[in-house]
């Protein structure tokens, strides 16, 4: 069993707007508008995060609509993908295994957890030891439960400016930064974070930049396929496989990987130089 993922939401939400839209009272008109899937699977979500039994609202006609949008979803999901109810249901049917299969528990880095999941950890603290490191009045709801909480020290860190003309000059910045802690043994690679508001920009800078510097940075956003030189090969591949051959397709699929292939290693040097300019290469 896992937690249904949004795209297998929006899925059954759009089959839902399209098959009930005859049981529908407030939401009927909307149903075909472009977005709407979106808004109402977004709002399911919410929904169950906060806990919230669409089923007891059903005087309200929006809340109705929602609540037989909401059976209709639930029984279209995959047999093992449960919304967070169901899945909550199942965990606490099963808490006295908890001893066995878990042991403690201590919680760090978490703030603000969604009301759907406090009835599970308030449950595990009954019967195992539970430890939440909490920040000065937040999680309330933890003093109605057997959790023990463990205050966070809220001293401010201290902080440093750089300005930058660029991602690039940002990069070389933190990479400098991060190098120096590690050479005067201020940290090791593993407690040092580099972070953005926003990646895009970064990417590509960084893993290049990281090659060149050799320091181990790993992406928490993975690595792009295309930033390896197998992705490459597989993107000529694509290309190909897509959208037929052609010169430009061919001459870029052997050039990556001709050094792998023996069915092209005995091209001649410079081959591609040898090649009629007006060469389509149009069939295998």
């Amino acid at each position: 069993m896992r937690s249904a993922r949004r795209d297998e939401i929006q899925i059954a939400t759009k089959q839902a707007l399209q098959s009930q839209k005859s049981q529908l009272r407030h939401l009927a008109p909307l149903a075909d508008l472009p977005g709407t899937a979106t808004a109402v699977c977004d709002t399911l979500r919410i929904a169950w995060a906060s806990g919230v039994e669409l089923s007891a609202r059903t005087e309200e006609p929006r809340s109705a609509d929602l609540h037989v949008l909401e059976t209709f979803v639930v029984s279209h999901l995959p047999p093992n993908a449960l919304i967070p109810r169901d899945l909550l249901k199942a965990a606490l049917a099963r808490i006295h295994f908890a001893p066995s299969l878990i042991g403690s528990i201590r919680v760090q880095g978490v703030y603000a957890l969604a009301p759907c999941w406090q009835p599970l950890f308030a449950a595990l603290a009954e019967r195992i030891p539970v430890e939440w490191e909490i920040i000065i009045e937040s999680e309330d709801w933890l003093a109605q439960t057997q959790v023990k909480t463990i205050t966070r020290n809220t001293t401010p860190p201290f902080r440093s400016a750089v300005s930058c003309a660029n991602p690039t000059h940002e990069i070389t910045e933190a990479l400098r930064w991060a190098r120096q802690l590690i050479t005067t043994g201020r940290a090791r690679p593993e407690d040092i974070a580099i972070a953005a508001a926003s990646l895009e920009s970064f990417d590509d800078h960084l893993r290049a930049m990281r090659d060149e510097s050799e320091l181990p940075i790993h992406c928490t956003d993975g690595r792009a396929a295309l930033s390896a030189f197998a992705g490459q090969q597989a993107a000529a591949l694509a290309e190909l496989l897509l959208h037929g051959v052609s010169q430009d397709r061919v001459l870029r699929f052997i050039r990556l990987i001709r050094r792998e292939q023996h069915d092209f290693t005995n091209l001649p040097g410079g081959w591609d130089r040898l090649l009629m300019p007006d060469a389509p290469l149009l069939t295998v």
